[in-house]
């Protein structure tokens, strides 16, 4: 798989993974690469097929079906791949990309040596034997993807949703590949958010609209974003998928904007978050979707590095306990489905505590 591109394939620029579903166990995988048609044409022609690992065990090689250009000056191309799969049950799959080189960026570390990577996680049977279809992103936050040096860029990473499922977003470091068909978050060490390369400015995802905000680039070239676009029902996660883009950023005419000190990103993706934003080397993080929550149930998920039997705790704004329940994420994450039903509107605190570590994060009923 890592050599179905021609080497040096330093030419993507990032990319998604879109499914549909067809009928049942049958679904559609449209995989969406941007090209630098500018720094590696040769390339972008020659790379006619991709190789997409279904999740179950199975690798097939899509064919493209479309090249065009995604901007105006044909710097930037979108190719399309195409295919249709039927799996032998409902379940839970990972599918996976996995291609030799990514295009170099400013936020990533020897960026040539990294395998470019998607997925998308997805449910082919939901909750009470319903059908979905997962959300539909869109290439437009891609061809926007431009900055100017000292000024706040807007990248709306928003996806709709047809069956009318919550959507949630959070922010995502790019994935490795390893072979057959696995993938890992990068390190700390690997990638860095565009606002720590400087130590300046912020770096937040709305959770719920999808509109990424970068206040302010302190330097030209090239970023690589990713964001995860996650879909619930009732608490439960039913697709989660990898979306990366890489901004150019220019010199800007005029006088730059203030930049704001510099804030740690926040992990979560939440603008509601009520601890300080973590950092990825934090022992103890909690993740909350969807949040606004309308729906009849909530997702925690806890993620840790020191990882012991702890409790997850629902409290009103008097510090009332209303949920409690045992926690033991011995693999390091574990996801918890919580009944808020029952809750009226307003403002909730909701507690993690493990190994002498404690994280809260505020939920908003609607």
């Amino acid at each position: 798989m890592l050599a179905a591109l021609p080497a040096p394939a330093t030419h993507l620029r990032g990319g998604f993974i879109q499914t549909r579903l067809l009928a049942a166990n049958q679904y559609e995988a449209t995989v969406t690469l941007y090209f630098d048609n500018a720094g590696g044409t040769v390339a972008t022609q020659l790379a006619t097929t991709a190789p997409l690992c279904w999740g179950d065990g199975s690798i097939e090689t899509l064919p493209r079906f479309s090249l065009v250009p995604l901007t105006t000056n044909n710097a930037i191309l979108v190719g399309q791949y195409r295919a249709v799969h039927t799996y032998a049950g409902p379940g839970n799959y990972a599918l996976r990309l996995v291609i030799e080189n990514r295009a170099p960026t400013n936020n990533l570390t020897k960026a040539e040596q990294i395998p470019f990577c998607l997925q998308t996680d997805l449910q082919t049977a939901s909750q009470g034997g319903q059908s979905n279809q997962p959300p539909v992103l869109s290439t437009a936050v891609a061809a926007g993807a431009r900055a100017l040096v000292g000024q706040p860029v807007t990248l709306p990473f928003r996806a709709t949703d047809a069956d009318g499922d919550s959507i949630a977003y959070t922010v995502a470091r790019p994935l490795l590949g390893k072979l057959p068909c696995e993938t890992v978050a990068l390190s700390p060490e690997q990638y860095r958010y565009p606002n720590a390369v400087a130590q300046r400015g912020i770096y937040r995802l709305n959770a719920q609209t999808g509109e990424l905000v970068w206040n302010a680039p302190t330097a030209t070239g090239l970023f690589t974003v990713a964001v995860y676009v996650s879909e619930y029902r009732r608490g439960l996660l039913l697709s989660r998928t990898y979306h990366e883009i890489t901004v150019l950023v220019d010199e800007g005419a005029g006088v730059p904007g203030t930049i704001p000190p510099y804030e740690l990103v926040n992990e979560t993706g939440t603008n509601l978050i009520l601890a300080t934003a973590t950092s990825p080397e934090t022992p103890l993080q909690l993740l909350v979707a969807p949040n606004p929550v309308a729906d009849e149930y909530l997702t925690a998920t806890i993620l840790c590095t020191v990882c012991a039997e702890g409790t997850l705790s629902l409290h009103d704004l008097t510090g009332r306990v209303i949920q409690q329940q045992s926690i033991n994420p011995v693999q390091g994450r574990d996801e918890y489905r919580l009944d808020v039903r029952a809750l009226s509107p307003g403002i909730y605190l909701m507690r993690a505590e493990m190994a002498g570590k404690q994280v809260t994060q505020k939920i908003l009923k609607r």
